[in-house]
């Protein structure tokens, strides 16, 4: 089934690394690839829901910097909501990151990813369109 119009977005990071911090840090996607329906906001890093509905989450990126406790979270509403745990660094090189999910969401609920860390010298690596991205679409 063709649905052109359907609310769908992908972005990536190519304004700078994004460190991770023990409250969490939203990582803003700033580069769009598309935005149809225009709810992913590039200034703030948040997807809106423009309606009610079964939506699917994307994350995938490289993270690096140090060793410690480093969090990659998708959130709903500022809450969590699924959380992919690592150490920061793949010991001594690039550690990827990456999920897939399936949210219910109601009309004008939130998504972001928060990058959270125990050392603060890890981060997600953002100086480039090809280390990182996230997408959404509304599935029914």
């Amino acid at each position: 089934v063709h649905m052109p119009n359907q609310p769908s977005f992908s972005a990536t990071r190519s304004a700078g690394h994004v460190y991770g911090s023990g409250t969490g840090t939203v990582m803003i996607f700033n580069a769009v690839d598309f935005n149809i329906g225009n709810d992913y906001d590039s200034s703030t890093g948040i997807f809106t829901a423009p309606i009610a509905g079964k939506y699917q989450f994307s994350f995938g990126g490289m993270a690096a910097g140090g060793t410690g406790d480093f969090q990659v979270r998708i959130r709903k509403n500022a809450g969590g909501y699924f959380n992919n745990n690592g150490s920061g660094r793949g010991y001594g090189t690039f550690e990827p990151y990456g999920f897939t999910v399936l949210m219910d969401l109601a009309i004008n609920d939130e998504v972001d990813i928060t990058v959270y860390s125990s050392n603060t010298s890890c981060y997600i690596y953002g100086t480039s369109s090809v280390w990182n991205k996230f997408s959404g679409r509304l599935v029914g």
